[in-house]
């Protein structure tokens, strides 16, 4: 079974619990743009690990599912992507690592308002 790659493994992550995510609101959870998601997406699709449904709340938008192939793809490459994280992370101070919480926390609260 093909893997995807890191950048659309997060969609599958934010996906995998929300059965009525769209496709601008993944875009906004990874901070890149929706033409960016929609890329993303569509390869997702052509592999069978998410499903497009046309929102039942509002037929001008698509929600996004993941599939049992998403789920089970999902599980194999999260270790391995943590693990990277972590060791990208490791790369850096104890100070560092507190200013990077604080940089990201920052920006969420800015998404947020």
């Amino acid at each position: 079974m093909p893997v995807p790659p890191y950048s659309s493994a997060g969609a599958l992550y934010r996906a995998r619990d929300e059965q009525h995510l769209t496709q601008a609101q993944l875009a906004a959870q990874m901070f890149i743009t929706q033409a960016g998601m929609l890329k993303r997406l569509r390869k997702l699709q052509r592999l069978g690990f998410i499903e497009r449904n046309i929102d039942p709340t509002d037929a001008r938008k698509q929600t996004v599912s993941l599939t049992d192939p998403g789920r089970v793809v999902l599980e194999s490459v999260l270790d391995e992507f943590f693990t990277a994280e972590r060791k990208s992370l490791d790369t850096l101070s104890g100070p560092q690592r507190i200013e990077l919480t604080r940089m990201l926390r920052e920006l969420l609260n800015q998404r947020d308002d």
